[in-house]
């Protein structure tokens, strides 16, 4: 399994490095961000993020991943990657691939609402599943 994620974040890692003249300054996403605290269904509530399970996202101008690990043992747990727009507050995602499992989400696009507020970022919205979720991310520096 970690091999696979290995394989996935380095061709994230490689595109971004041939479109490094190509970045768009104006994007917010780009870098990596880190799970703070979500919100799933009809829960009114944020539940922060458990502190032995660590969620990284990902951003280069055209990619994403997202991949998460238990901090103790260093294992990924689950994670997928794909293809994102973002227009002011509208972000679209689309699954092109597991990173460790989930291949039936393979093909699905998950569309958000996003809000920037300093080095955080809010999405929200319903994955294709229908599930509705916001979440909390902030800026790894």
């Amino acid at each position: 399994m970690i091999k696979s994620l290995i394989a996935a974040v380095a061709v994230i890692a490689s595109g971004a490095a041939w479109n490094v003249a190509g970045q768009d300054a104006n994007n917010p996403l780009l870098g990596t961000w880190e799970l703070v605290k979500s919100r799933v269904g009809e829960a009114k509530d944020y539940t922060d993020a458990p502190k032995q399970r660590r969620e990284l996202a990902l951003y280069t101008p055209t990619y994403f991943v997202v991949v998460n690990y238990d901090t103790t043992t260093k294992k990924a747990g689950a994670g997928l990657g794909g293809r994102y727009t973002v227009a002011g507050e509208d972000y679209r995602e689309i699954i092109e691939f597991p990173a460790v499992r989930g291949k039936a989400l393979t093909g699905n696009t998950n569309i958000f609402k996003v809000r920037f507020e300093g080095d955080r970022f809010t999405k929200t919205g319903t994955l294709s599943s229908g599930r509705e979720i916001s979440e909390v991310w902030q800026k790894v520096k």
